[in-house]
């Protein structure tokens, strides 16, 4: 049995830390919440979807921050070229990615988002928004509080590991969304 599925994975009190660091329970519990996190925006992706494969949404949402190349797409998604290849096929053909020849190497492809892709990823994004906020209207303001500050703690430490890597930040408040940084 996977530590995951074990009976200490679903226990209500933390484990006294001498026998489990401080990290490792918080690793876990974020294990364990991310799935629900992600399954909820998920299904807005899914209503909202615009016909998008989940690999066709991955794509457009790792080439967010400008252009890139196929080779750096496929290196970041962890896929092969010509995985790569035929995802672009698509949303080339559909009008959300445009490729043209690097100006100072004509045999390299540069690729860029159109507008109507990020017009396209905005607002399946801001659906997946709308998903998650439904789902935190149980919560109550001092919880909404505490998540909203354990959040931003969770990306200041993934910031700090990861320092070339810029989250996600796309959608109709992608501008205004981190207003009490």
């Amino acid at each position: 049995m996977c530590s995951f599925d074990s009976d200490e994975s679903r226990r209500t009190t933390p484990p006294d830390s001498a026998s489990e660091p401080q990290r490792e329970r918080v690793a876990r519990q974020t294990a364990r919440t991310v799935p629900w996190v992600m399954g909820t925006l998920a299904a807005g992706v899914r209503e909202q979807g615009e016909g998008l494969h989940p690999a066709q949404l991955k794509l457009l949402m790792t080439m967010h921050h400008g252009t890139s190349t196929p080779s750096e797409l496929a290196e970041i998604m962890q896929v092969s070229m010509p995985t790569i290849s035929k995802t672009l096929d698509v949303l080339e053909r559909r009008g959300l990615v445009q490729r043209t020849a690097d100006e100072t190497d004509r045999r390299r492809v540069r690729l860029a988002m159109t507008e109507e892709g990020r017009t396209t990823l905005s607002r399946v994004f801001d659906r997946g928004i709308e998903q998650l906020s439904t789902v935190l209207s149980s919560a109550t303001p001092e919880e909404l509080e505490r998540i909203e500050q354990g959040m931003k703690s969770l990306r200041d430490v993934f910031a700090r590991v990861h320092p070339d890597h810029h989250g996600h930040q796309f959608g109709r408040h992608a501008q205004g969304s981190d207003s009490k940084q």
